[in-house]
């Protein structure tokens, strides 16, 4: 159920063009046991979250979400990790 309710906001924020929110939801559920389980899963669900944080307008909560992301021991494990923290590390200096 909550995989499914946050797939329906994914929906909904896109239309909105809320890429914070988008970001929230897919960490919610990165978060979640199942996807914890499934690699395949939970690499889909963290690369999105990066890549919506880097397109949502830049304030404080963007900024603790940078820092919490490039704290996830998880990320290096991305087919594109080097690529993340790039643009992780971009997105903090601006």
């Amino acid at each position: 159920m909550k995989l499914k309710y946050y797939k329906l906001m994914i929906e909904l924020q896109t239309t909105n063009k809320d890429y914070l929110a988008i970001c929230r939801s897919y960490r919610a559920i990165f978060n979640t046991p199942i996807v914890q389980a499934n690699a395949d899963q939970w690499k889909a669900a963290l690369s999105h979250a990066v890549m919506y944080l880097v397109l949502a307008p830049y304030d404080a909560e963007v900024s603790d979400l940078l820092h919490r992301l490039k704290a996830e021991p998880k990320v290096a494990d991305l087919p594109s990790s080097k690529y993340v923290h790039f643009l992780v590390f971009i997105t903090v200096l601006s």
